[in-house]
């Protein structure tokens, strides 16, 4: 019982209560963007202030959120069934719909918002569905291993051998599910491989040739609707290279290249590497997190406070995540600036990063990429 609510109670209130706070934090996010395009008359400005917001405030909300509804879920499970091995596999299932009402709520209000700014056309249902993409892929790892760890322990093969094979399918799956990442990042952005545009690729190839990246494959995505300019990479062995429709048409060919450069230089300075063990640590970090209050057996406010304590690391971990996403992203220009001209480099950054402007504190604390003009300066000198 809490403040004389039953556990159900509880998570029923803290669905419409987390959701209204989701919606309403979405909603003055948007109307902020939408004051600075009525005041400054800059659709630039705006979208730069809405983007920002939502990359690095509202997507990571959405993480805390999560951890809060399993911490809820978990709570509804144990006082259910207090007798089940199953209850984190449970929590996981149950904290996943709540978490899909939450998050559709508030991506209904970004694309309301998003086809004002810009007059895109955004169609909601078709980014309910890319969200709910996302979310089986992130909660997927979290439910094979609530369900595969007391399975293990069930057998009753000693503490020993049984820790040591849960430590070792618990990697697996971690390996499994980011080395899978590329193929998921091309389903969710339904990107077709580059075929048709036989300049296209021939310079990409040619270009891939010259920094010997020798296992490769290159991918475009249909930008029309979002207006995205931009280029990303993904992959450990075999490098998956994404660019979106509206950067090809933003840039030239030359340009094209610069930012492609851009793109390998992550791969040449092991960033993809270095991200893919930080999350296979993060979210190892969070399922022993999670287990160890039930191993521990810890009471219901010691784990009350021990989640606590865990979305606060979660918090921080972000915040430390975003600046070593940012000196990335200058080591990736300096690649980018010794092999092309610096002002060809800078004149690309200037058309994928159109919509970037000024960007104050509170966005620089959540903003992985350094502020354009700062990017632009660092280039141009050859100051990194």
């Amino acid at each position: 019982m809490f403040f004389d609510l039953s556990v159900g109670a509880l998570l029923v209130i803290s669905l419409f209560f987390i959701t209204a706070i989701n919606c309403a934090l979405t909603y003055l996010c948007c109307t902020k963007s939408l004051e600075i395009m009525e005041v400054d008359k800059s659709v630039s400005r705006a979208l730069n202030k809405l983007r920002v917001l939502d990359q690095y405030l509202l997507s990571k909300i959405n993480i805390i959120v999560a951890l809060i509804y399993f911490g809820v879920s978990y709570l509804f499970i144990e006082a259910k069934f207090p007798e089940t091995d199953y209850v984190f596999f449970f929590s996981c299932i149950l904290s996943f719909p709540l978490t899909l009402i939450t998050t559709f709520a508030s991506r209904v209000c970004y694309c309301y918002t998003c086809n004002v700014l810009m007059e895109t056309k955004l169609n909601e249902f078709e980014c309910l569905v890319v969200n709910f993409k996302r979310l089986v892929t992130v909660y997927l790892p979290f439910v094979l291993i609530s369900f595969v760890v007391p399975t293990v322990y069930s057998f009753e093969l000693g503490e020993k051998i049984s820790n040591i094979l849960c430590i070792s399918i618990m990697v697996f799956i971690m390996i499994v599910w980011v080395s899978l990442s590329p193929k998921i990042m091309r389903l969710s952005l339904n990107a077709k491989e580059i075929v048709n545009n036989s300049l296209l690729k021939h310079r990409l190839v040619k270009l891939m040739e010259k920094h010997n990246i020798k296992r490769y494959k290159l991918y475009t995505w249909d930008s029309s609707r979002s207006k995205e300019s931009n280029a990303m990479v993904s992959g450990v062995r075999t490098y998956h290279l994404f660019i979106s429709t509206t950067l090809i048409e933003d840039v030239t060919l030359p340009e094209l290249e610069t930012v492609i450069t851009h793109e390998i230089g992550h791969i040449k300075n092991k960033h993809l590497i270095k991200m893919m063990i930080s999350k296979i640590f993060v979210v190892s970090s969070l399922v022993a997190m999670a287990l160890l209050p039930q191993i521990l057996k810890l009471e219901s406010l010691e784990r009350t406070g021990f989640y606590a304590l865990t979305i606060l690391a979660v918090v921080l971990g972000l915040i430390i995540s975003v600046k070593i996403e940012r000196k990335y992203e200058d080591q990736a220009d300096m690649y980018a600036a010794c092999y092309n001209d610096p002002e060809l480099f800078a004149s690309a950054l200037r058309k994928v990063i159109k919509y970037e402007e000024d960007t104050n504190k509170i966005d620089e604390l959540f903003q992985s990429h350094p502020d354009i003009k700062d990017r632009i300066e660092k280039v141009k000198k050859g100051e990194f």
